[in-house]
């Protein structure tokens, strides 16, 4: 294969506005509506930022409902709503405050809004004002990290140092060659819980195995000089269906960390055990697929793409007339099968052939995928006398 290498972009955003951005609010029924940002200022693309839906007033028992969110632009909800409430005493007045709390991250660079949203509270509706921001790439210079950078250089402003990395087994491909992908998390944060998938690439243009990730296939490496540890967190085999530059789009994870103590014994005590979600993305990939040549190619190629033996066997040399014989083809080695035609099977015209049964499993050895593959046809005999089956074929391109 050529020297091809993969292709990767990076952006960064940067969300106009100060400490935070405002929707105008709306007053009615005795409370006051309004939406925010937080944080405000810069951001990188990997960081989460925080829709404030804020009611200023006793809802409590109040059904509330928000609709609008499906059309955010150049921006993604990736958790909630969680919920808040507090209340206080104050100069002989009681004063109420809940929020609602959606986790949202930019999908690239360029203009994006969050539109007016419609909140519906007790059968009254309020309405907050769009929030316009401008997601801005990245100053030159800054080295681009999937998720964030070591030690925060380039870290997402959340102040937890880890990010994401997507890993293709191979830079360049052929059409039907298998292909592992795996989602790896390079941390130096205590977790308090396992990291949840909060939106994953479209893959339409393969077929994808998921494979289960082995927990102790974490280890300890360098970045830029700090260690980190490296974990699998996903792990697929991909098979491209068609040829051309393929993309493959970007994982989104949300992982629950524990606060870090800041050296104060009284905020310490109380942020024990205290949990904080954070975001992080991979940087979206881009696989070149080569189409396979034609030069050697049956007519009766399905597609196979790897290294394989075939085996072939009947259940027993002699019958009777109109008795069931079976014939079972195997296929079994290094590529992917499961899309895969039938091996050519020509019997004489005294034999009666009815649609093989298929079965068929696959694992990974070392990061490749084996695949096995078997086709059971059942055989009628018609006539007596001896019946030669001619050799049973089975293309694959290596």
């Amino acid at each position: 294969m050529s020297g091809t290498r993969l292709a990767l972009r990076t952006a960064a955003v940067l969300l106009a506005g100060g400490l935070s951005l405002v929707a105008g609010a709306q007053s009615g029924g005795g409370l006051e509506v309004r939406a925010f940002l937080q944080p405000g200022g810069s951001i990188t693309e990997t960081q989460s930022v925080q829709l404030v839906i804020e009611i200023q007033g006793d809802s409590r028992g109040t059904e509330v409902s928000t609709s609008g969110l499906g059309r955010l632009t150049n921006l993604q909800v990736v958790a909630g709503p969680s919920t808040r409430f507090n209340s206080r005493w104050s100069n002989g007045r009681w004063s109420a405050k809940s929020q609602l709390v959606y986790t949202l991250v930019p999908r690239a660079a360029g203009p994006a809004m969050v539109p007016e949203l419609k909140v519906s509270i007790g059968g009254r509706t309020y309405t907050t004002d769009p929030i316009r921001l401008e997601v801005k790439p990245a100053p030159s210079g800054v080295p681009p990290r999937s998720g964030g950078g070591p030690g925060g250089r380039t870290g997402a402003g959340d102040g937890a140092d880890l990010f994401l990395r997507a890993v293709l087994g191979k830079e360049e491909a052929w059409v039907g060659e298998a292909i592992s992908l795996t989602v790896l998390l390079y941390t130096t944060e205590r977790f308090a819980g396992n990291p949840s998938l909060a939106d994953d690439p479209s893959l339409s243009s393969f077929w994808v195995e998921d494979i289960e990730v082995d927990p102790r296939d974490k280890f300890n490496t360098k970045v830029d000089g700090r260690v980190y540890l490296a974990a699998p967190l996903i792990h697929k085999i991909i098979v491209p269906q068609t040829s051309g530059e393929l993309e493959i789009g970007q994982f989104v994870m949300q992982i629950p960390v524990r606060l870090r103590s800041t050296g104060d014994p009284f905020e310490s005590f109380f942020s024990f055990n205290r949990t904080k979600p954070v975001v992080r993305k991979t940087q979206p990939l881009k696989l070149k697929v080569r189409s396979l040549p034609s030069a050697g190619r049956m007519d009766d190629f399905s597609g196979a793409v790897g290294v394989f033996t075939l085996k072939v066997g009947l259940d027993r040399a002699e019958a009777g007339v109109n008795d069931a014989v079976a014939l079972t083809a195997t296929v079994e080695g290094e590529g992917f099968l499961r899309a895969v035609g039938a091996p050519v099977l020509d019997p004489p015209p005294d034999l009666k052939v009815f649609d093989p049964k298929v079965s068929a499993s696959s694992r990974t050895v070392r990061g490749k995928l084996v695949s096995r593959k078997t086709w059971e046809w059942v055989l009628i005999p018609l006539t007596t006398g001896e019946m030669q089956i001619p050799p049973v074929r089975f293309q694959y391109f290596d």
